[in-house]
């Protein structure tokens, strides 16, 4: 707002999306995808759009299978036939059927989340937000994303996770691999994002700055 030029005087105040952990039911993921709990596990909500980055996860997945044959890539979200078909064109010509789970939308986010090893969200336009990442923040996950739009506000570089410059797969598996080589490093990480949830994206905080607005504090 502050980039047009009768605004750049005006005071702006930030009220971020509020989030509120709520209980779920864990369900074994990696049982359900017959792979073995030491597998290392990439998780991808969203949309089956290719400005979600499904083409950039795919040559992510297909440096890291290059280094470590124990990654897989578990990818959810709604799309419509020619969406999906696509995505799969792109998994099948990289050989990559057996390490990317293309699924369904599924109601337990939560779940997937606090099963994987590190959240990705390799979009390439039109992330106003980033909601999924206050959500694995929530969970003590890292985050791992392209820096764009949102997401640059949300996740800390190098402090609640990796933010990459657009397009560039390799970087984006240099660091995938250097969190899994690090978990000590993912961890912090993880605690760093849940703090920063707890300081900015809980709904308690969201509702106490609407009454303030509303009361004129």
């Amino acid at each position: 707002l502050q980039k047009r030029k009768h605004l750049k005087k005006t005071k702006v105040l930030t009220i971020y999306n509020g989030y509120k952990i709520t209980k779920f039911k864990k369900k074994n993921i990696r049982k359900e995808l017959n792979l073995s709990t030491r597998a290392k596990l990439l998780l991808l909500l969203g949309e089956y759009d290719l400005r979600k980055g499904h083409e950039l996860m795919a040559k992510v997945m297909n440096e890291l299978t290059k280094v470590d044959k124990n990654i897989y890539l578990l990818i959810c979200g709604y799309g419509s036939e020619s969406q999906i078909n696509t995505v799969k064109k792109i998994v099948k010509n990289l050989n990559l059927e057996k390490k990317i789970f293309l699924k369904d939308f599924r109601a337990d986010n939560l779940n997937l989340i606090s099963q994987c090893n590190i959240l990705v969200i390799p979009s390439l336009r039109f992330e106003s937000f980033g909601y999924t990442a206050v959500e694995a923040m929530s969970l003590r996950k890292p985050v791992i994303a392209s820096k764009i739009g949102g997401l640059t506000e949300v996740i800390e570089n190098n402090k609640t996770g990796f933010l990459i410059r657009l397009n560039d797969h390799k970087l984006f598996a240099s660091k995938i691999l250097y969190l899994l080589k690090n978990p000590k490093k993912s961890k912090i990480m993880g605690v760093n994002g849940f703090r920063r949830y707890k300081n900015y994206y809980t709904s308690e905080k969201m509702a106490k700055k609407y009454l303030n607005i509303i009361l004129n504090k």
